[in-house]
């Protein structure tokens, strides 16, 4: 009974967001200002917007070490999976530059299909699916 209660009732989803939120939020930032420097440009063949990165970043993203970049009205955003599925199912953490908004990004307009959680300056925890 106390292990149904437990799975029932612990947010095991979310502890784990905010573990690897806190865990990898310094190097997503370093990343971010290396994109924004325009040291880290999109490489990735098939996809103008991905940026695989090298090693040294194994933990940042999930599901292929790549992020994708998206410029909006000249403001560029950039988003870490810490899911990727089969199509459009994907989650992660979204920065946001000043003056922008979140749900501007990708397909993320899409309310019925869409969850965007503020977690900190410029940081957002968004799913699609």
């Amino acid at each position: 009974m106390l292990a149904f209660v437990i799975i029932e009732f612990v947010p095991f989803t979310k502890l784990w967001v905010n573990v690897d939120f806190h865990l990898y939020k310094s190097q997503r930032q370093e990343v971010v200002e290396r994109v924004y420097s325009g040291e880290l440009v999109p490489n990735v063949e098939y996809n103008s917007s991905m940026i695989a990165l090298g090693s040294e970043y194994s933990k940042v993203s999930m599901g292929g070490n790549e992020i994708q970049i998206q410029d909006i009205n000249g403001l560029k955003y950039v988003f870490f999976f810490t899911f990727r599925g089969i199509l459009d199912n994907y989650s992660g953490f979204l920065y946001v530059p000043d003056g922008g908004d979140p749900i501007n990004f990708a397909d993320l307009n899409e309310e019925d299909v869409t969850q965007i959680i503020k977690y900190a300056d410029n940081w957002y925890y968004t799913s699609h699916h």
